[in-house]
């Protein structure tokens, strides 16, 4: 039988939060100082409410909103979370169903404990549970875009999101 791993065990600590009335400016300044691609938007009880990624940041660059809107306004709510001690196997089950890079776990009182990127699963479970013998033009995004090199972030941003 396989050994039962929690997710609680592969965690990242050290998420970086925000709470949901930060503008996305400032949003974007902590993921760019911290290096990281997401953040997840706590309340006063450092429960989660929602999470920022890349693509929200795309979203929000693509139509202006950056130094005007806050976080809450543009956040992904409803974040996928789980509690400590669910199976990482269960865990990576919930996220890849839902098409989900990141999944957020909680203690027993709601409260954040961490997080799990597909980076995690991917060191924890081992390569082959995710790729399974799949060919490469099999899971090749088929939607390149091209851009003059003198396109704006803007432009791009709108053209992709």
């Amino acid at each position: 039988m396989a050994k039962q791993i929690k997710i609680g065990s592969i965690i990242s600590p050290k998420v970086v939060t925000v709470k949901a009335d930060v503008l996305v400016s400032k949003a974007l300044e902590v993921m760019e100082a911290k290096s990281v691609s997401s953040v997840i938007i706590v309340d006063e009880d450092v429960k989660p409410t929602g999470i920022f990624t890349e693509h929200d940041a795309l979203r929000c660059i693509a139509s202006e909103k950056v130094d005007s809107t806050s976080v809450r306004d543009v956040m992904s709510e409803g974040v996928l979370s789980v509690h400590l001690d669910e199976n990482i196997h269960d865990a990576y089950a919930m996220m890849s169903a839902r098409g989900y890079r990141h999944i957020v776990v909680v203690d027993d009182e709601g409260v954040l404990a961490g997080l799990a990127t597909q980076g995690d699963f991917l060191r924890h479970i081992g390569l082959e549970q995710f790729v399974k013998l799949k060919l490469t033009k099999d899971v090749m995004n088929k939607s390149l875009v091209m851009i003059d090199v003198t396109f704006t972030l803007e432009a791009a941003a709108k053209i992709i999101s």
